[in-house]
Parts: structure tokens; sequence; C-alpha cells
């Protein structure tokens, strides 16, 4: 792919200047937004054709829709052998997800949750990130067969899923200005291209950036990279939970990390088997615990509060001092 853009417009190609690298990141982000955006609109529509419920919307095609630039920044660094970027990607989006995301999107409305949320898919989530620690601590990363395993992993809880909604089907509908299912489908494939192809230019921008300052494309992978391949989750959590829709905000956070972690990082693997290096260590521990805390602020009163939505807030930015400064 970059060989493929600098080909036909030489000055976009790598390497970058530090201003120029900074100005694609911020461009390529933008444009994540965008097709993610239209990928997840378009992903809405057809759910609710289907007449699938608010939930399993947001757990499933709204957070495989707003998890496309992780899946594409992470599939991109590791075909490019990039495999440091590979992994703080995932870790880096599912930490900015629950801290920043999750808390700021509390502070403006307490998300409710409920014991499905907390026991079916906080288990999950909470699973997802104890085997990329026990992976790190046993094997030093994420070899083809673990790839496997995540994936089987996913496939399971999508089974799980589906099973459930049987129970939480209504009535399909079709909005009247919407189009023909071709038209859904077309936007779909326009916003797959656009995250394809920013996620492309964000990956080299902030590689030529790690270079320049010499700091580690750990750290780039796991701050900068991550925010912007989490605005999607950001932009749709937000208008959900503005908008009423509580289920959708919380199920697309949480199912985006689960995707996160079993798909984008399953997938990854069994295209390139991805190492994890020490400097991994305090940011996987920092992932765990975030679940953890994430899912004791679902359980208590049934709700994460606004003072629980600064805490996880206030965690997540502690987290990226340490990745800084660390």
């Amino acid at each position: 792919m970059p060989e493929i853009i600098q080909s036909l417009v030489p000055w976009l190609g790598p390497p970058w200047s530090l201003p120029a690298a900074s100005i694609v990141i911020v461009v390529s982000a933008a444009f994540l937004a965008l097709g993610a955006g239209w990928t997840v609109d378009a992903s809405v529509e057809v759910a609710e054709r289907l007449g699938i419920s608010p939930r399993l919307v947001g757990l499933t095609l709204v957070a495989m829709g707003t998890s496309a630039p992780e899946f594409a920044v992470s599939i991109t660094a590791a075909v490019e052998e990039g495999s440091t970027m590979a992994i703080s990607n995932v870790v880096g989006s599912n930490i900015f997800n629950l801290g920043f995301i999750l808390g700021g999107v509390a502070i403006v409305s307490p998300l409710a949750t409920d014991g499905r949320a907390v026991w079916r898919d906080g288990t999950v989530l909470l699973m997802s990130a104890v085997a990329v620690w026990l992976l790190f601590g046993i094997d030093l990363g994420v070899d083809r067969s673990n790839g496997a395993l995540l994936l089987l992993g996913l496939g399971g809880y999508l089974a799980l899923l589906l099973r459930d909604a049987r129970s939480e089907r209504h009535e399909p509908k079709v909005r009247e200005d919407s189009g023909s299912a071709f038209a859904v489908a077309g936007r779909f494939l326009v916003g797959i291209v656009f995250v394809v192809v920013s996620a492309e230019l964000l990956v080299e921008a902030a590689s030529s950036i790690a270079h320049s300052l010499g700091v580690s494309e750990w750290v780039i992978g796991i701050t900068i990279v991550a925010a912007g391949t989490s605005l999607p989750e950001f932009t749709t959590s937000l208008v959900a939970v503005v908008r009423g829709q509580h289920e959708l905000s919380l199920g697309n956070i949480i199912g985006s990390d689960i995707f996160n972690v079993l798909g984008v990082l399953g997938l990854t693997a069994l295209l390139r088997p991805v190492p994890i290096g020490p400097e991994a260590s305090g940011s996987i521990l920092a992932l765990a615990g975030m679940v953890c805390l994430t899912l004791i602020f679902m359980r208590t009163g049934w709700r994460i509060s606004r003072i629980e939505g600064s805490a996880l807030i206030v965690f997540g930015i502690l987290r990226w001092v340490l990745d800084f400064t660390g």
C-alpha cells in the first residue's frame, strides 16, 4: 500500500519530517473517523432491517465497525513486520476505550448496566484481557496457534450472543430515506476503504515520529495511534448516550474491546506471529486492572456514575504519563 500511494503522489510517501508526519496523523485520524462513521451507520441500518436489539447492535455490528481502524492498523503493521505497533495498538486502544471514552461518556450521562452486561459481556472482556497477560507471561508473544484460539473464543462469544438474541428481537423496520440494500452496502464498502487507507498512512506517520524523536514504536502505538483509531468508538458512543441509547453506547465500547483482542489480535497473529516485548508489561497489567475496575463500577448500583467515569479517565491519563516517561 505505501508503494502505491507513493507512486501516485510521491510527496505523500514516507519518510516524513516531524511536522509533516504530525499533519498526516491528524488528517488520517479524521478520515478514519469519517470512514468508520459511514461503516457504522450502514451496519446499524442493516441491524434495524433485521430487527436486532440495540444491545446486540452495539456488541456486534457497531463494535466490528468501530474496530475497523484497529483491524486495519494492526494487520498493516503485521504484514509490514511492524509487530510492535500491532500489539501496542490493540492494548492501547482498549485502555483508551475504557478510560477516556467510557469515562467521558459516563460523565456526560451515567450509564445504566444490568446482569447480562456484567456477567456475560464483562466476563468475556475480562477473559480477553487475562488472555493477553497470559500470552505475554508464557510465550512473550502471540503465535499462530494462539491466534487461532483467540478467534475460536470470538466465535464462541458470537454464538452465545446469537442464542441470547432470540429473546431480544423486535419488529424490523426500514428507514424511508435509506434507499436500497445495495445503497447501504455501498456506504459500508466506501467506509471500509476510507478506514484502510487512512490507517495505512497513520501507521507510517507514527513510525516516522517514533524514529525522529527517538521514542519507541510501542509508546507511539499505545498512545497516539490508539487514540486515533479509537475516535469512531468515541463518536458513536457519545452520540448514542446523548440520544438515550445507553445499551448501544456501552455495548459498542465493550464489544470493541472484545473484538480488538479476540478478533484483531487473533487474525493478526494468524498472518504473522506477534512478539510482545518487555516494555509491554506495564500496559498489559494496566489493561487487566482497568477491566476489573470497569466491572466493579458496572456492578455497583448497576450503573457507571459520573464520579466513576472521572476515575476511569484519571486512570487512563496516568497510564499515558507512565508510557511516555517510562
